[in-house]
């Protein structure tokens, strides 16, 4: 039973349905002669457009029926723009624009350049028949920059003819020559015969009102003799008319009489009442300028019978209009009922044919997933066997490589330790290479020099003196560059631990300053400690009174005759104690500040020419960081400078004593 199933399965899939594909060879078909029929039913309109608007939207209607069911949008684009054609003959301007606008948004929608430039052609002469002479103009504007944008010449003189139109209108001579002057070499260059009539009859009329007839003359003979030649009717009678009025205004009667009565005649002989009335009031015109009054008051007569004939063709046009709009609406409703009962069928023989496909495929699905699970299942048994062992084999050797992994990770981190270590200590060791190599041994050379002289007599007690005061001082400043370079070394080693205690900075600062005290003096520099005595701070002396040294050392160093050393303190808002050593000496250029606290050795000679070892700011900041605060400065140049560093705050106070109140000056 299963497998005779499968088989009519695969035969209904393998096999072709023959009506199925006859159905689909006549759907070919059929949409191939829809769209040619809707072609046809487009040019049927346009043929229509002067002669029968009423037909021509008719025609357009139907086109546009067969275009939405075949769903090909650029017939349909071309459709609505037929029937907003017919429309616009009739004289309804409002319909006539909604068939327009369709069309453009299609033509937008698709990128048909040469489809919008036509569109907003359309639209543009709507606005010009209701004298919105400026949207008229923006509507020409944009048909002509799109039909530029392509090379289309018959779109681009369409659309210059139609910008000369509008300034025409409003009386702008000569910016419609402008237009009729560029529009004509395109038309006569793509021999639109018609086109160029057109454009011919335009130049001459424009001419004649400006009052050139010479070149009135000539365009207008022109486009007579082509429109003569094309056997155009339409045209001639503009031409013999506005022939007939250039002659008017040269005072050349009998040639304007002979011109206008000939406008006249065409005029008849097609049937344009409007154009007839037109030509009949220029021949009144002229007959009463030459005095002949009888004839003319016949031809005013003929006017006004026009007139009342078109005023009667007019309401009969809206009446039309009217008619075509319910017309039209009838058939839709219609039509969209039909179209929805033929869809509904359609739908019921589709649901009909996916339920017996469906039910066809499920069966022949279950038979095959039931297979296809047995084998499966068979086949996942041995599978897992397998896997197991694997699996088993897999486990140990990811925790294997997993141990092994944390290992060389353990090993790479502290490998890193290490290397930082030790370029740590390589820094460390340049350093002082460097302060021994210079500081150390400059002093030494200079005593041994001395001894040196001393030993061959050859100077006297007073330059001795001299010496000894010069030697004196060098060898004090070597004895402290011993000491910070004893306690700095002692800090940078591996496992030399910090012995933070409470300290008094006031104290500190006091012996800091009595020390100092010969080198103020040399250079006549006053010190002045500020510093609390009843704020204590929580760090190690020793690093501390070698902060304060060296920073009293570095200010009085760049102070000149009687500049001003001060050491304040005061406690921050963090509970943190801040010291600041003051000083109005020559100050640090903004470029020397950056190099302040950094590794490399930096030294500057003092206002005395003073050396230093380069060693001291690298050095305080080593020793307040370690007692967990931090260091900078603050300078103008030529005002003087401020070094501040913060410390923790001890969890005492020291108690001042009266005497300790007031600041000391030195």
């Amino acid at each position: 039973m299963i497998t005779a199933l499968l088989v009519q399965f695969f035969l209904l899939i393998i096999v072709p349905d023959p009506k199925a594909n006859a159905l689909q060879h006549s759907a070919s078909n059929t949409r191939a002669a829809q769209h040619h029929q809707a072609e046809e039913l487009c040019e049927l309109s346009k043929a229509h457009w002067y002669t029968d608007p009423k037909l021509a939207v008719s025609y357009g209607r139907q086109a546009i029926k067969l275009a939405t069911k075949i769903n090909d949008k650029l017939l349909l684009a071309r459709a609505y723009n037929s029937v907003g054609s017919g429309f616009y003959n009739l004289g309804d301007y409002n319909t006539s624009a909604d068939y327009y606008y369709k069309a453009v948004k299609l033509r937008e929608a698709l990128a048909d350049t040469i489809g919008m430039s036509s569109s907003y052609n359309n639209i543009g002469n709507i606005y010009l028949n209701q004298q919105n002479y400026e949207r008229a103009q923006n509507y020409y504007q944009k048909s002509f920059e799109l039909a530029e944008l392509v090379k289309d010449t018959i779109g681009i003189s369409r659309a210059l003819n139609s910008l000369g139109n509008v300034h025409r209108r409003q009386q702008h001579f000569d910016k419609a020559l402008h237009y009729y002057l560029r529009a004509l070499p395109l038309k006569e260059r793509a021999q639109d015969d018609r086109g160029t009539v057109i454009s011919l009859n335009n130049l001459g009329i424009t001419y004649q009102k400006l009052g050139n007839n010479k070149d009135a003359l000539h365009y207008l003979q022109r486009g007579l003799a082509l429109a003569i030649r094309s056997n155009n009717l339409h045209d001639q009678i503009f031409s013999y008319r506005g022939l007939a009025e250039t002659h008017q205004g040269m005072k050349d009667y009998k040639n304007a009489i002979a011109y206008a009565r000939k406008s006249l005649d065409v005029a008849q002989h097609t049937y344009s009442k409007s154009e007839a009335k037109n030509s009949a009031e220029v021949l009144q015109k002229i007959l009463s300028e030459t005095g002949n009054y009888k004839a003319a008051y016949q031809y005013l007569k003929l006017v006004a019978a026009y007139n009342d004939s078109i005023n009667t063709e007019e309401i009969t046009r809206q009446t039309t209009s009217f008619q075509v709009k319910y017309e039209t609406a009838q058939k839709e409703k219609e039509n969209l009922k039909l179209l929805a009962e033929h869809e509904l069928h359609e739908q019921e023989i589709e649901h009909q044919t996916l339920i017996k496909y469906t039910a066809i495929g499920l069966l022949a699905l279950a038979i095959t997933v039931v297979m296809l699970v047995f084998r499966g299942s068979q086949r996942t048994k041995r599978m897992n066997k397998l896997l197991s062992r694997k699996n088993k084999k897999v486990s140990k050797y990811s925790e294997n490589i997993k141990n092994q992994k944390n290992e060389l990770a353990a090993q790479a981190k502290e490998l890193q330790q290490q290397k930082e270590e030790l370029e740590k200590l390589n820094q460390v060791k340049d350093k002082l290479f460097s302060i021994v190599a210079h500081d150390l041994r400059g002093p030494l050379l200079s005593l041994k020099s001395l001894l040196q002289v001393l030993a061959m007599g050859r100077i006297t007690e007073e330059q001795f003196m001299h010496f000894a005061k010069t030697l004196e001082a060098e060898q004090q400043n070597t004895l402290w560059l011993v000491d910070n370079l004893l306690l700095w070394a002692r800090s940078q080693m591996q496992g030399t631990s910090i012995k933070p205690e409470e300290i008094c900075i006031h104290a500190l600062t006091d012996n800091t300053l009595k020390l100092l005290a010969p080198q103020a003096n040399r250079k006549s520099v006053s010190m002045q400690n500020f510093a609390s005595q009843t704020i204590a701070a929580f760090a190690d002396a020793d690093m501390i009174q070698l902060v304060l040294r060296n920073l009293v050392s570095n200010a009085i160093k760049f102070c000149n005759e009687g500049d001003v050393v001060t050491i304040e303190s005061e406690l921050l808002n963090d509970h943190t104690l801040q010291v600041a050593v003051r000083d109005t000496g020559t100050g640090i250029c903004p470029k020397k500040m950056e190099k302040l606290f950094g590794l490399r050795t930096y030294s500057t000679l003092g206002t005395n020419k003073e050396r230093g070892s380069g060693l001291g700011l690298a050095m305080c900041r080593d020793f307040v960081e370690s007692n967990h605060g931090k260091i900078w400065a603050e300078s103008v140049l030529g005002e003087g400078s401020v070094f501040r560093f913060t410390l923790p705050l001890a969890t005492k106070t020291i108690v001042a004593t009266p005497e300790a109140e007031a600041a000391e000056v030195l």
